[in-house]
């Protein structure tokens, strides 16, 4: 099983795209117009069932946090960089503060990423590459399934990918030409962009400067002015977030601890869950072959736009697997290598293995996705209760009507008010979302490690003396820490409502809620790092 590069040839998109590629593979003499449409058929397919099923299924607790920052725009954010919070705002304000109005744009953004890496796959291979690119991304979870949550993955989907086809462009045409400058340009707007997206876009640059320095065939493109101005104009358009990082303790520092900081547990435990979770992010059989397609695109420097996208993605997956020996490692952290493999494995062709092989990834992908789904909308695999990684965000909705109901039991002092608060941001911007008047609810991130929340105000900088605070615990313990921090500063502290899950409602989030009464003007100081 060896590809080569060239062009050879349930009722789900992915399903009948399979059928459609064995039918292209038989009559090889197809109109290339008919295979390109049908390739965009089946991406425009994918994303509208993305928007369906993220117009129904419930926020998880990271797109919820990222949904508050949209609530109070600003050039940066501790965690991430602000394009995110921007589409939400621009999705909400179409759809209004609901689960189709927080993923709107940032779905839109996967179609608009899905057709850039067919436009790129079509320009290297032909219009039968673009489609067997669109069924692969159909047939991914990294692709298909992660990008259905609005998480700063969606804008970096498109940019980055953006990005990539304009390097291509560029290298394509004559060193210090004036078509060779547009593209550069281009690919220095779309970095910044990423860049504003999301801070691992820095991979992509280095992935290109790792190109021209190891490829003979490319290696004079060093010296010419358009590299230069692209990596200008990036930063340019990426200072804003750049400098409030710089303005804002470096939130910088904590990305780079994160992912190569020490701090993790077995390297070979760590490595493991690597390997194992782009397996299962790629769909086994086509992760395999996206790697094959790498590792022959990487022997062949003379074919120039495979070989970057093969050192771009092998920088990816170098960064994260140093980084898997010291930290555990997110499965979604190494999206930007699948732009780069994706369209590898599309253009690579080769015997009858070979396509054996892909066909047959494609049905277990399928068959991946369908469960995906399945799953997403109904519970049918057994996991135990609160741990079901597709579900996380079902039964908030409960929680907050319990929440609610401690509020609107507590009589509010005098000219005073009854705050929410929740000590995980998750729980937090859970809370916001659900409760019907979204209020301001703080995190105190007692014993939690430090987010965005500690950039706002919080209870002591907005409540007044005898407010009372409803205040939720994911700890079922007698004197959990979290409390023990906080009652000391309030007159009286009540244990509140038990939830947990039930045998119709195995994905309820367990919580417990305390009630304090009658702050006394007071506020632990651990767990508030200073802005």
């Amino acid at each position: 099983m060896r590809p080569s590069p060239g062009v050879a040839s349930g009722r789900s998109p992915c399903n009948e795209a399979i059928l459609a590629d064995v039918a292209i593979t038989i009559s090889p003499a197809m109109d290339d117009r008919k295979v390109w449409r049908l390739a965009l058929a089946i991406s425009v397919g994918m994303v509208a069932v993305q928007l369906a099923l993220g117009a129904v299924r419930p926020l998880d607790g990271d797109e919820s946090y990222y949904w508050d920052w949209s609530r109070r725009p600003a050039p940066g954010y501790f965690d991430h960089p602000p394009a995110i919070a921007l589409l939400i705002r621009i999705g909400t304000g179409l759809a209004g503060a609901t689960s189709l109005g927080v993923r709107l744009a940032p779905v839109l953004c996967n179609l608009a990423g899905v057709v850039v890496i067919l436009l790129m796959t079509r320009r290297l291979g032909g219009s039968a590459a673009a489609l067997r690119a669109a069924l692969v991304m159909a047939c991914m979870p990294m692709t298909a399934g992660w990008l259905v949550l609005a998480t700063p993955d969606n804008p970096l989907f498109v940019t980055n990918a953006l990005a990539l086809l304009a390097v291509i462009r560029a290298l394509a045409e004559p060193a210090r030409s004036r078509s060779a400058l547009t593209w550069w340009v281009a690919g220095g707007v779309a970095l910044g962009l990423a860049l504003q997206s999301k801070e691992m876009a820095v991979l992509l640059p280095l992935g290109v400067l790792l190109t021209l320095v190891t490829n003979p065939h490319l290696r004079h493109r060093l010296a010419e002015p358009g590299l230069y101005a692209a990596a200008g104009i990036a930063l340019a358009i990426a200072s804003p977030m750049i400098v409030w990082n710089l303005q804002n303790d470096s939130p910088f520092r904590y990305h780079l601890r994160r992912g190569l900081g020490a701090g993790g547990d077995s390297p070979l435990a760590q490595l493991l869950h690597y390997f194992g979770s782009q397996l299962g992010m790629g769909s086994g059989i086509l992760f395999v072959l996206m790697v094959v397609a790498i590792i022959h695109a990487l022997r062949r420097p003379e074919e120039r736009s495979r070989y970057l996208l093969a050192v771009v993605a092998l920088t990816c997956f170098s960064f994260f697997f140093i980084s898997a020996l010291r930290r555990w490692v997110e499965a979604n952290w190494l999206g930007p290598a699948y732009t780069a493999g994706i369209v590898l494995l599309a253009i690579a062709t080769g015997d009858m293995a070979w396509r054996r092989w892909l066909r047959a990834g494609y049905v277990l992908g399928a068959a991946i996705m369908m469960l995906f789904y399945l799953q997403w909308l109904h519970p049918i695999l057994p996991f135990p209760p609160g741990e079901d990684p597709v579900r996380r965000g079902h039964g908030w909705d409960v929680l907050a009507a319990s929440v609610a109901r401690a509020r609107d039991s507590v009589e509010p002092p005098p000219g005073g008010s009854v705050w929410v608060a929740g000590n995980r941001f998750q729980d937090a911007s859970q809370l916001a979302f659900h409760l019907p008047d979204h209020p301001t609810v703080f995190s105190p991130n007692l014993g939690e490690r430090s987010n965005q929340y500690a950039w706002w105000p919080g209870f002591p900088d907005l409540a007044r003396p005898g407010d009372h605070l409803v205040f939720l615990l994911k700890s079922f313990a007698e004197e959990p820490y979290a409390l023990q921090q906080l009652a000391p500063h309030f007159d009286r502290v009540t244990r509140g409502e038990r939830v947990i899950e039930t045998p119709e409602r195995r994905d309820q989030p367990r919580r417990q809620i305390w009630v304090l009464e009658g702050w006394r003007g007071t506020w632990p100081v651990i767990g508030r790092p200073a802005p």
